[in-house]
């Protein structure tokens, strides 16, 4: 009796000189894994092609790009924001940059409720006139609107709520 061997592909006895399995019809001259499938011709390798995930990476970023925008720190990029980037907090009696504003540094002398004021900034201009933020010794963050050379409106920022009028029109 001839020497036998398993064929690669389907598992069955054939002779050691076979080149081509007579119960699966596989050519032999390659080795093939025990375990490879019926009908296989080659083993299986790795196809770029077929596992390329960029797409749906490519989705994923544009999906978290979007939610940064929209609720992180995009949406002051896209729409602008009211809330100030870190003023530099200046001692008191120093010379305030920028300066106030003239009708904020008239407004000021008028109402010293509102305490001395220790740090500007400057703020986009809105429709109507000019804005300028100023923070007191007391900690209060105000928010002047100006317009027609006075001041129409004071709001205080109320951390997470938003802000608050409290003087004005």
């Amino acid at each position: 009796m001839d020497a036998m061997k398993k064929c690669a592909y389907c598992a069955e006895n054939i002779q050691v000189a076979a080149t081509v399995c007579r119960y699966c019809g596989q050519e032999l001259t390659q080795a093939a894994p025990l375990n490879a499938p019926q009908g296989a011709s080659q083993p299986q390798r790795f196809d770029a092609k077929k596992t390329d995930i960029s797409g749906p990476v490519s989705v994923f970023l544009l999906l978290l790009g979007g939610w940064w925008l929209f609720f992180g720190g995009g949406k002051a990029l896209l729409f602008g924001s009211d809330t100030p980037p870190a003023a530099t907090v200046q001692s008191a009696g120093a010379e305030l940059s920028p300066p106030l504003l003239s009708e904020v540094s008239t407004f000021l002398a008028e109402h010293s409720e509102f305490g001395t004021p220790t740090a500007t900034q400057s703020v986009d201009d809105w429709a109507r006139g000019s804005r300028q933020r100023v923070t007191f010794d007391s900690g209060r963050n105000l928010l002047f609107y100006t317009e027609g050379g006075r001041v129409v409106t004071v709001y205080e920022d109320d951390g997470e709520e938003g802000r608050r009028k409290v003087w004005g029109e």
